[in-house]
């Protein structure tokens, strides 16, 4: 738990770099892989997945309002492949968001901390593999809700 607190801190004390010079036109992409567990829970079973990695992209696109103001489109996407534990059955899982983004710097300067804060829609989809034997497999199905 400290490790994490420490890497936490760190980000949030260079990422202000980031954003340097708040004028005009906001773009920011980022790229990246990461670490993912799944368990899906119904009224009948509770399914665990195997943790497996994937890959990740964020972008926003937008404007700097003042210099402790931004507001722009946000949009953010997971790839990730799965598997069943009890089965083996494998699956490929998609996430994604789409929305309006706000962030608030705290001081004008560059490389002063900031707080970011995204209204949109979410989306989960998980696609059974073709070679899988279950045709009523839970996991043939698209969950959609709202995130803030």
């Amino acid at each position: 738990m400290r490790k994490k607190i420490l890497v936490a801190v760190a980000i949030l004390m260079t990422s202000g770099l980031a954003y340097a010079d708040r004028d005009g036109i906001l773009l920011s992409a980022g790229f990246g892989l990461g670490g993912n567990k799944l368990i899906y829970v119904n009224e009948e079973e509770n399914v665990d997945l195997d943790a497996s990695w994937g890959g990740a992209f964020q972008l926003k696109l937008g404007g700097i309002i003042s210099h402790q103001h931004a507001v722009y489109l946000h949009f953010q996407n997971s790839l990730f492949s799965f598997q069943e534990t009890s089965s083996r059955d494998e699956f490929a899982a998609f996430t994604g968001f789409s929305g309006l983004g706000y962030t608030y710097f705290a001081n004008p300067t560059i490389g002063s901390p900031y707080i970011e804060a995204s209204i949109g829609r979410a989306a989960f989809v998980a696609i059974e593999s073709a070679s899988t034997s279950n045709n009523n497999s839970p996991f043939m199905q698209a969950a959609q809700g709202s995130t803030f």
